[in-house]
């Protein structure tokens, strides 16, 4: 605990007790390592990637994810492809790669994800690695697959894979059958914050009227999220006789947000 608030001089003490023989002291070694960032920090939290105990990867692993090191993509994705007797280690790999967001290395294991990616231990993890590095068909037949279960309890994971997709992708064509399943999450998702994101979504990729009707309704709604994201719309579809509704509202809101 006290190496861990020292400042960067400590590095190369840490060094040596991250590669000690006892686990503990080597998975406390790099737990104190987690509080900075240089050159050497990255190269011993690549080198615990192939650490015997499996605790002291699972936190080289994600630490090395919150940095986005971009160099340790390859060796936490082959990780991953060896990973069938620890699944928190795999969705840890998974979710670091996420943050790094990279292309994909390995088809291996996009094809891995998608054969595993009904499996409730995996979906969440799944659905956040394709999103950052897979093909749309890829991410479609998987997000195909979850809704026809219970996408409601996905919600958010989809609008962030859908959005991750769409960010990387400006030009994805999103089909008819996704398009009908996003705005079946539009009216059935609960929080106000997945509805808000899927409606930015909707409005970037479906038809411009339709999107432009539905945010004129959503100005009426009780839940702010709810009109943020209709007012987000209107200024970026909006029509010139928008402009007194939005007066409208803004005459009669009690909400800072809303009238900012």
């Amino acid at each position: 605990e006290i190496m861990k608030k020292a400042d960067d001089a400590i590095v190369p003490v840490l060094a040596d007790l991250a590669t000690d023989s006892n686990n503990d002291v080597r998975k406390f070694a790099i737990d104190a390592l987690t509080t900075r960032d240089t050159p050497e920090v990255r190269k011993i939290l690549k080198e615990r990637l192939s650490d015997p105990d499996p605790n002291v990867v699972y936190t080289a692993v994600e630490y090395l994810g919150s940095l986005k090191d971009v160099d340790a993509a390859g060796a936490i994705e082959l990780l991953a492809t060896n990973l069938d007797d620890n699944p928190m280690l795999f969705c840890s790999c998974l979710e670091a790669l996420a943050k790094i967001g990279v292309k994909a290395y390995s088809l291996d294991l996009i094809a891995y994800c998608q054969q595993k990616g009904s499996e409730p231990l995996f979906r969440y993890s799944i659905l956040k690695y394709m999103g950052s590095c897979a093909s749309y068909e890829a991410v479609e037949a998987l997000i195909l697959e979850l809704a026809s279960q219970s996408g409601e309890l996905f919600a958010k994971e989809i609008i962030d894979t859908m959005e991750a997709i769409c960010r990387r992708e400006p030009l994805t064509v999103i089909s008819p059958q996704l398009k009908k399943i996003l705005k079946r999450l539009l009216i059935s998702v609960e929080t106000g914050e997945s509805r808000y994101e899927l409606a930015k979504l909707l409005a970037d990729n479906v038809d411009v009227e339709e999107s432009r009707a539905a945010a004129r309704l959503d100005l009426a709604s009780d839940r702010p999220m709810v009109v943020m994201a209709a007012i987000e719309i209107l200024s970026k579809y909006g029509q010139e006789n928008d402009i007194a509704l939005l007066e409208k509202l803004a005459d009669k809101t009690d909400s800072d947000e809303i009238l900012e």
